[in-house]
Order: C-alpha cells, then structure tokens, then sequence
C-alpha cells in the first residue's frame, strides 16, 4: 500500500516520481515449479491527483519456462482500465489509454543470473485514447538490458 498526499502539486511528483494517485494497493505473487515460473500483480487506485481519469485497477499475468540454465522464454498479458503509457524511450506523447490491454513474447538470456539480462521481445498493446473514443494501437519490439542488484 502506498499513501501520497495529493495536496502536492502535479510539479513535486514528476519531479520526485511520487504516483498521480492517492492511495495505491498491489498485491503479487511469485511461484516456481522446476523449470517454469508464474508471476501475477493486482493492482488497484484511486484519488487520481489531476483528475484526468477515474480509479484505475489493472493485473499482470507472466508466465515463463527456462529453456537452458541461461535462456528463459517469457509471456506476458497486461490489462490496466486507466492508465498513462509511461516509457518515454517508447511513446514519446505518453497518452492516457483507457482499457489498455497488452500481450508481450520475448527471450531473456541470463549473463549474471537474475541481477544482468538481455531482453528481446515483440509486444502489442490496444486501447482507447482517454476521452476521445479514439482507439489506440501499438506494436514494438522490445530490446533491453536488465539489472537487478
């Protein structure tokens, strides 16, 4: 759970990172069966501080299986009801989608266990533009490195 006060202005929490909601609930959990794993969030908003959209709630499900001790094969479904597409490097118009839904394939390739990856994926998001009835579609390939310390 996550508390922030919403007397602040919309300037401290890009500035500081705080969220753009009040109060935030998140619930996961992680499990493993020998090569495959499941990871699956609950999340859930409210108090959105510049009242550009409603409470917000939204899950993700991932799945993987390791293929070798390095290789790990990774899926994951995304559904967020309000949501603002945060990744700069990806979307520079960071719109507000409502009903956004995402489904994400890649390969993870472990050079230092869990704590340095490389990430490659194809993923394809839908939705509709917050207000406009304008629907919103994307598609990426994904390339990244991961750390984890």
């Amino acid at each position: 759970f996550q508390f922030n006060d919403t007397a602040t202005s919309s300037e401290f929490s890009e500035t500081y990172g705080s969220s753009a909601y009040e109060e935030v609930a998140s619930l996961g959990s992680e499990s493993r069966w020998s090569q495959f794993a499941f990871t699956a969030n609950l999340i859930a908003a409210r108090d959105r501080r510049d009242f550009t959209m409603d409470d917000t709630w939204g899950f993700v499900l991932m799945p993987s299986v390791d293929l070798n001790d390095r290789l790990e094969a990774v899926m994951k479904v995304t559904y967020a009801e309000d949501l603002r597409v945060d990744r700069p490097e990806r979307y520079a118009s960071r719109p507000l989608v409502d009903g956004y839904a995402s489904f994400y394939v890649g390969l993870n390739y472990r050079i230092f266990e869990d704590h340095l990856k490389l990430m490659a994926g194809y993923e394809v998001a839908n939705g509709e533009i917050v207000g406009t009835g304008v629907p919103y579609a994307n598609e990426s390939w994904v390339f990244a490195v991961r750390t984890l310390w």
